[in-house]
């Protein structure tokens, strides 16, 4: 039983990186008025600081997205959407930890 809630933990964490992309990519449009990418150089350094620090944590989807064009428009094989989201999932499950551990670290730095 202990198993079944160690994976339902992990599931949790997951969806909550999978949250935290989705938020910092709407973040990103509201702002920037486009989708983020991985291709864009920002001019300067105080944006280009921005945009990696938010793609730390929608690149997930941005991966995801760009695996899913790939397969529409490139034809690429299955094989590549699946090893594309093996890696958004295990990307989001780094960004859920980070982000209970923050959350876990303000709580103790409050009490």
């Amino acid at each position: 039983m202990s198993g079944l809630i160690s994976i339902l933990q992990h599931i949790i964490i997951v969806l909550i990186g999978l949250a935290a992309a989705g938020a910092a990519q709407c973040a990103y449009k509201m702002f920037v008025a486009e989708r983020p990418r991985f291709d864009k150089r920002p001019e300067a350094a105080s944006k280009a600081v921005l945009h990696v620090l938010l793609l730390l944590f929608c690149g997930p989807l941005v991966l995801a997205r760009n695996s899913y064009l790939g397969r529409v428009k490139q034809g690429r094989p299955l094989g590549w959407i699946a090893a594309s989201g093996g890696i958004a999932a295990g990307w989001c499950l780094l960004s859920g930890v980070f982000i209970l551990t923050l959350f876990n670290f303000a709580h103790r730095l409050m009490a």
